[in-house]
C-alpha cells in the first residue's frame, strides 16, 4: 500500500539541504521496509543516485561489511581516518558531488565501524540516509543526534486502521472485499501489513478467500501462514521459560485475571511481556484481565502445545476458579468452555447457560459450539434457540428451521416456548418466505403459553404484518402491545425493543418519516430488552431507508456503513447483507449503477441459497434492475428472481415490490414499455390499498421516469406524505404533462441537488426535447454532464432525440479562454482576431451551450469557476 503522506514527507526532507536523514520507526510488520524501498525508488526516478545497505545480525559480526557498497575498490582497512577520506573522495569523484541516497534497513543492527563511517559521511553531507528501525530499538547515535538537532525527519508507522486495511485489500485483490471478510482479515492481522499479506496469501492458497460475482468472500476460517508462524516462533525462541508458560496458558484458556496470573507465575516478567506486545491488559471496571495481544499468536502457540498438556492446563484452571468460589459473572461461561475443551463433554444445564451467555455477548462461534454440545446429549429448547440463531446469522436459515422444528416441545417452560416460537416464525417468514407457516407457528404457541406471553407473540405477529407490506395492520397490532408514548423503564413490556422496530418500520412505510427517524435513533441507543429482540443495529436499517426516502442519499449510505460495521462485529452476516442491500438500492436511486452492483453482489455472498428468502429477493432484484439499467441484464440473477416470484406469499412486501420493479425495468429495457407500466401501476394500486405509501411512491416515480406521468400525476398529488424527493417527482410529472421545458429543467436541477443524478440526466434530456433554442442547448449540456457521473447507464428516459450543435474549433478555443477569465481584448490579441470576431464566436458558443454568461460557460465546459474580476 502506498503511504502518500509519508512519502511526501520523505521527498520534502530530501529536498531540504540542511536535512540528512529520515528515520522510519515502528513495530515489525507495519511496512517500514516497504515504505523505505518505495522512497528509494522515487528518489532514483527523480535523478538521485541510490544505494541500499544490507544490514543483518550476521553482517554486524564483520566490520564495515554492511556498507561495502560505499567503499572504493582496494580501500585499506588499517587506517580508519584514511578510509573515511578515501570513501568521501570516492563518492565525490564518481558522483560529481551529488549526495547519495542510502537506504539502511534495520539500522539499529549496524556494526560500530559502519556506524562511524555513515556518521562521517552524514557530517560531510555526502549522503542522505533513509533508515528503518524496529521499535523498541533505538536508532544509531549519528542518526539520533541528527534528529535531535532538527536535521532529520522521524516517521512513526503504526498498524493500519480498518479503513486503510480494507482499501489495501481492494487494491491488492483488484476488487472489493465483503465487510465480514475485511473485518476478519483486519481482526486477525490487527493492521500489521506483513501479517495481512501472509493471511491473504494463505487464504487464497487454501481456497478460504474466493472471488465470486465481482467481490471477494471469506468461505472458511483464516489460518496463520507459514511465514507469519516462522516470524512468531523466532520471537518465541528468545523468551525465558516462565514467560513462555504465561503465553501458553493464555493461548489455551483465553483471557485470565491479572492477579491470578501474577500468583501463578511470580517469576514471569508480565510488564516486559506487555511492553514487547506479547500480552495486553483489559480493564473492566475494577477487574484487570490479561490476554494475548495478537489473535494470530494464540493459534501459533496452540500448535506447539501437546494435547495432554493443554488438557492439564484447562483442568488445573477449572480447579483454581472453583476453589475461588466461581463467583464472577463470566465464570460459568469460562468453566463450561474449558471443560468442553478438556473433556469434550460437560453438564448440559451448565453448557446451555454458557451458550446463552455467549450468544448475549455476540460470541457466535462459542455459542454455536456450546449449544451443539448440549444437543448431542439431549433435547434442549433453549440450546436449540441459540444454535438456530447462530445459523441464521451465518446465512443458513434452512439449517436453523431444521433445528427449531426438531426442538418443538409444548411442555417446555412457557417463556422459553414463546421465545422459540418468535425465533422460528421470524425465520420462516423473513428468511424462508413461508409467511403462512410462520403465522401457524405463532398461533400454535399462543394456544399453549397463554395470555401471559401474548405481548411478545402479538409483537411478532405485527412484525410479520410489517414484513408483508401491511403497515397499518402492523401499527394497530403493535400499539395494542405497547401503546405509543409509554415511558421505557423497569415496567416496560418485554416486547418493547421488537415493538419499536415494528413501529418505526410501519411509520416509515406510511410516510411518517419524522416520527420514524426519531424512534429509530432512540431505539438504537437502547440495549436489547428480551430474548428474540432484534439487535440494536437493525434500527439503523429503518433509519437508512427513511433518509433514502427523503433524498438524503449520502446520509443513508453513512448509516448503512455504520449498521454493517455493527452487524459484522456481532457476527451477524444476515444483517450485514441487509445493510449491503439497502446501500445498493440507495446507490441505484443516486444513479451509481456500478456501486449498486457491487453492493448487491456483496449482499448475495452473505445470504443463503433459498430463492424465496426476503434476504435473497432484495439483492437479486437489485442486481437484475441495476444490470438492466446498465444495458446487460444479469441472466442468472433474472432466472433466480423469476424462480422465486411465484412463491412470494405477500404481494406488497418490500422485496416483492423490488422484484416487480426489477421486472418492469427489464421489460422497459427490452422495448416493452406498456407491459412495464401495467405492472408498475397494478402493484402501486395494491400498495395504496394497504397503506404502503412509500413503496407506492417508488413505483409511481418509475412510471414518471418511463415517460407516462399523466397516468400517475393525480395520485402523486394525493400522496398522504411528503419529502423533498416526493415534491421533486411531483414537479417533474407536472412539467412533463404540460410539456414545460423550463419546468423540467428546474426539476432536473432539484434532482441534481439531491444527488439523484440519473433522474436529473433523464429529466434534463426530456427538457431538451421539449424546449428550443438556448433552453434546448443548456438542458442537453447538463444532461451530458450529469450522465457522465452515471457511467454505463442506458434507460428509456435517456433515449429522447436531443440534438445540440457542437462548437466549432474556433468557438471552443475562444470559449475555453473566456471561461478561464481572459477578457475579449486579451483573447483577440492572443489569437490575432478582432474583438468583434471574438465576441461573435463567444455569443455563438453561448447559444449552442444554452448559457448566458462566462460563469455558466465555465460550468458548461467543466473548467471550474471564472475569476471574480470583470472580464468583459
Amino acid at each position: 500500500m502506498s503511504r502518500h503522506r509519508e512519502l511526501e514527507r520523505i521527498a520534502d526532507a530530501l529536498a531540504e539541504s540542511d536535512h540528512g536523514a529520515v528515520i522510519i520507526t515502528g513495530r515489525s510488520g507495519v511496512g517500514k521496509s516497504r515504505l523505505a524501498r518505495e522512497a528509494l525508488r522515487r528518489a532514483r526516478d527523480d535523478g538521485w543516485p541510490v544505494l541500499h545497505v544490507a544490514v543483518s545480525v550476521a553482517a554486524a559480526a564483520i566490520p564495515l561489511s554492511a556498507v561495502a557498497a560505499l567503499l572504493p575498490a582496494g580501500a585499506g582497512l588499517d587506517d580508519p581516518v584514511a578510509l573515511l577520506v578515501a570513501c568521501l573522495d570516492h563518492l565525490r569523484t564518481t558522483l560529481g558531488g551529488q549526495r547519495v541516497v542510502v537506504g539502511v534497513d534495520d539500522a539499529d543492527l549496524l556494526d560500530p565501524a559502519s556506524t562511524v563511517l555513515l556518521g562521517h559521511l552524514l557530517q560531510q553531507r555526502a549522503i542522505f540516509v533513509v533508515a528503518t528501525v524496529a521499535t523498541p530499538a533505538v536508532p544509531p547515535e549519528p542518526l539520533d543526534a541528527l534528529w535531535r538537532a532538527g536535521h532529520a525527519t522521524r516517521i512513526e508507522l503504526g498498524a493500519l486502521d480498518r479503513g486503510a486495511c480494507e482499501r489495501l485489500l481492494h487494491l491488492s485483490l483488484l476488487g472489493p472485499v465483503t465487510a465480514p471478510a475485511a473485518l476478519a482479515l483486519w481482526d486477525a492481522s490487527q493492521g500489521n501489513v506483513l501479517y495481512l499479506r501472509e493471511l491473504v496469501l494463505g487464504a487464497l492458497e487454501d481456497g478460504a478467500l474466493v472471488g465470486t460475482g465481482g467481490v471477494w468472500v471469506l468461505r472458511a476460517p483464516l489460518r496463520p501462514g507459514a511465514g507469519v508462524a516462522a516470524i512468531v516462533r523466532r520471537r518465541l525462541a528468545d523468551l525465558p521459560a516462565h514467560d513462555r508458560q504465561v503465553l501458553d496458558l493464555l493461548a489455551v484458556c483465553g483471557p485470565l485475571g491479572a492477579d491470578d496470573m501474577a500468583e501463578q507465575f511470580p517469576a514471569a516478567d508480565l510488564p516486559g511481556l506487555e511492553a514487547r506486545e506479547w500480552i495486553m491488559v483489559r480493564v473492566d471496571g475494577r477487574r484487570h484481565q490479561i490476554a494475548l495481544a495478537h489473535p494470530l499468536h494464540g493459534a501459533i502457540l496452540r500448535e506447539g502445545i501437546p494435547t495432554l498438556a493443554a488438557r492439564r492446563m484447562l483442568l488445573d484452571q477449572i480447579d483454581r476458579v472453583v476453589a475461588h468460589g466461581a463467583r464472577r459473572a463470566a465464570d460459568p461461561l469460562q468453566l463450561a468452555t474449558w471443560r468442553l475443551d478438556a473433556t469434550g463433554a460437560g453438564d448440559a444445564a451448565l453448557l446451555a447457560e454458557a451458550a446463552v451467555a455467549a450468544r448475549a455477548a455476540r460470541d457466535n462461534a462459542r455459542a454455536k459450539r456450546l449449544a451443539g454440545a448440549v444437543l448431542q446429549t439431549e433435547r434442549h429448547l433453549r440450546a436449540s434457540i441459540v444454535l438456530a440463531e447462530t445459523l441464521v446469522d451465518e446465512g443458513d436459515p434452512a439449517g436453523a428451521e431444521a433445528v427449531l422444528a426438531a426442538a418443538d416441545d409444548p411442555a417446555a417452560d412457557p417463556e422459553v416456548y414463546a421465545a422459540w416460537a418468535v425465533t422460528r416464525s421470524l425465520n420462516l417468514a423473513y428468511r424462508l418466505g413461508r409467511l403462512d407457516d410462520a403465522g401457524r407457528s405463532l398461533q400454535a404457541a399462543a394456544d399453549v403459553v397463554g395470555p401471559a406471553h401474548d405481548g411478545r407473540l402479538l409483537a411478532t405477529r405485527a412484525m410479520l404484518s410489517a414484513y408483508a407490506g401491511r403497515p397499518r395492520e402492523a401499527l394497530d397490532l403493535v400499539n395494542s402491545v405497547d401503546p405509543p408514548g409509554r415511558d421505557a423503564g423497569p415496567a416496560a413490556p418485554p416486547s418493547r425493543s421488537l415493538a419499536w422496530h415494528v413501529r418505526s418500520a410501519s411509520l416509515a412505510e406510511l410516510g411518517r418519516l419524522d416520527e420514524a427517524e426519531e424512534l429509530c435513533r432512540l431505539a438504537h441507543t437502547r440495549p436489547e430488552l428480551e430474548d428474540g429482540a432484534p439487535p440494536a443495529a437493525v434500527h439503523l436499517s429503518v433509519l437508512a431507508t427513511v433518509l433514502d426516502l427523503r433524498g438524503q442519499f449520502g446520509a443513508a449510505l453513512d448509516v448503512c456503513a455504520q449498521g454493517q460495521e455493527e452487524a459484522v462485529a456481532a457476527g451477524d452476516r444476515s444483517l450485514s447483507a441487509v445493510f449491503a442491500t439497502i446501500a445498493g438500492w440507495t446507490q441505484l436511486d443516486r444513479g451509481d449503477v456500478a456501486a449498486a452492483i457491487v453492493a448487491f453482489r456483496a449482499a448475495l455472498s452473505e445470504t443463503g441459497p433459498v430463492a424465496t428468502s426476503d434476504a435473497v429477493r432484495g439483492p437479486v432484484a437489485g442486481l437484475v434492475m441495476a444490470t438492466a439499467l446498465a444495458g446487460a441484464v444479469d441472466r442468472p440473477a433474472l432466472e433466480r428472481l423469476t424462480a422465486g416470484l411465484d412463491a412470494a406469499a405477500f404481494d406488497t412486501a418490500g422485496p416483492v415490490i423490488q422484484q416487480q420493479r426489477a421486472l418492469a425495468w427489464v421489460e422497459a429495457q427490452h422495448g416493452n414499455v406498456p407491459a412495464a407500466l401495467t405492472r408498475l401501476v397494478r402493484v402501486a394500486g395494491r400498495c395504496a390499498q394497504v397503506g404502503a405509501y412509500t413503496r407506492e411512491f417508488r413505483l409511481l416515480h418509475d412510471v414518471v421516469r418511463l415517460g407516462r406521468p399523466e397516468i400517475v400525476l393525480e395520485r402523486l398529488r394525493e400522496l398522504p406524505w411528503a419529502s423533498e424527493m416526493t415534491v421533486t417527482v411531483r414537479a417533474h410529472a407536472e412539467a412533463a404533462v404540460r410539456g414545460d421545458g423550463t419546468g423540467l429543467l428546474t426539476a432536473a436541477h432539484r434532482y441534481a441537488d439531491l444527488d439523484a443524478l440519473l433522474a436529473a440526466a433523464e429529466t434534463a434530456t426530456h427538457a431538451a426535447a421539449a424546449g428550443d433554442g438556448r433552453l434546448r442547448s443548456r438542458a442537453g449540456v447538463l444532461a451530458t454532464q450529469w450522465l457522465a457521473r452515471c457511467p454505463d447507464v442506458r434507460t428509456p428516459g435517456l433515449l429522447r432525440p436531443v440534438t445540440t450543435s457542437p462548437l466549432s474549433t474556433r468557438e471552443r478555443e475562444i470559449a475555453v479562454l473566456a471561461a478561464k477569465g481572459h477578457a475579449s481584448r486579451t483573447i483577440a490579441d492572443q489569437l490575432f482576431l478582432s474583438i468583434r470576431t471574438v465576441n461573435n464566436h463567444l455569443q455563438s458558443a453561448y447559444t449552442k451551450l444554452g448559457v448566458s454568461n462566462r460563469g455558466e460557460l465555465a460550468a458548461a465546459l467543466r473548467l471550474g469557476p471564472v475569476p471574480e474580476e470583470d472580464v468583459r
